[in-house]
């Protein structure tokens, strides 16, 4: 099993938008997109550093990167894989190609992840590639039903990246 990384050209936005539209996205906050609604997202693509995720030449995802060159804020990861692709590594192996690409390509010191709490596969994911749970937001994250669900947010450090650590969050850092 061949995994590439094809960079995401304009003149594909339909296949974009089509991809998008055509599977369900369990813990994204639009779950099963119109055609309309994923044409709209996709409008927003020439900013950011996108990619196919391709299995021996064919697609099985869509990888975003938002604000790779942005000076005041961090990179921001967005993942979609195919229903019938997941549960396979590929994530694993997406995000960690994630990581070279924005760190080899630009100066920013951290790639951030967010995720909906009760997504524990991405979650696994964003520990094994060497993120630390840096955020819990309570109630932020809108469901299918209309609830809110708390979310988690990840990020990696260039520094650990460089040197295979993880630095904790001073977590206990409050005064009475």
């Amino acid at each position: 099993m061949t995994v590439t990384f094809r960079r995401w050209q304009p003149e594909e936005a339909e296949a974009a938008a089509s991809f998008l539209a055509g599977d369900e996205w369990q813990f994204h906050a639009l779950r099963i997109p119109t055609l309309e609604a994923a044409r709209e997202r996709v409008a927003s693509f020439p900013d950011d550093d996108v990619f196919w995720i391709e299995v021996d030449g064919a697609v099985v995802g869509l990888l975003r990167v938002e604000d790779v060159h942005a000076q005041d804020c961090d990179a921001t990861i967005d993942i979609r894989l195919a229903e019938a692709w997941r549960g396979r590594g590929l994530g694993e192996q997406a995000i960690r190609w994630t990581a070279e690409h924005v760190f080899s390509s630009s100066s920013q010191q951290r790639l951030y992840g967010q995720t909906r709490v009760d997504n524990h596969a991405m979650r696994t994911v964003f520990r094994r590639c060497g993120f630390v749970k840096e955020a819990h937001y309570r109630q932020d994250w809108p469901r299918p039903d209309g609830t809110l669900s708390d979310s988690v947010g990840y990020t990696l450090l260039r520094q650990d990246w460089e040197h295979g650590t993880t630095t904790p969050v001073a977590w206990d850092d409050e005064r009475s």
